[in-house]
């Protein structure tokens, strides 16, 4: 049965040279399984609105994007994935390497996410990510 959670996104990436801070705050449905977790979600963003689903399972964190942005990025510390980052002006075959995943669950039945990734398009570094995702009742 799907449980009404807050879910708390922090991120701050940088190119670089620039360093970009946000914060979102919004609601979802959480659900949980012998294998993890799920968290169904909608964010409103400046290219629309997206459903968004949160996948976990032990060492393993998968984002799913669906509306003005598609896109499926799975977190894996230690390894380095393709993805496609699909928007309405054409599909970008982008990687993510991930240094970092902290999956931590609470005995109120919350969970905390922390990653540290790096994304590429080919060979060149677009962005250092870190993101703190909190999920509370």
């Amino acid at each position: 049965m799907a449980e009404p959670v807050t879910l708390r996104i922090i991120n701050e990436q940088t190119d670089g040279e620039a360093v970009e801070r946000s914060e979102t705050v919004c609601h979802g449905f959480f659900s949980s399984s012998e294998a993890g977790f799920r968290v169904h979600y909608t964010l409103r963003q400046q290219e629309g609105e997206m459903s968004c689903e949160l996948v976990v399972r032990k060492g393993r964190v998968e984002i799913l994007n669906h509306g003005a942005i598609e896109s499926r990025l799975i977190l894996e510390e230690g390894v380095r994935k393709l993805f496609s980052y699909a928007t309405p002006y054409g599909v970008l075959p982008l990687q993510v390497e991930t240094e970092e995943l902290q999956i931590t669950e609470d005995e109120k039945g919350g969970a905390e996410i922390r990653t540290r990734y790096r994304l590429y398009s080919g060979k060149e570094l677009l962005t250092d990510n870190r993101v703190r995702i909190e999920i509370t009742y």
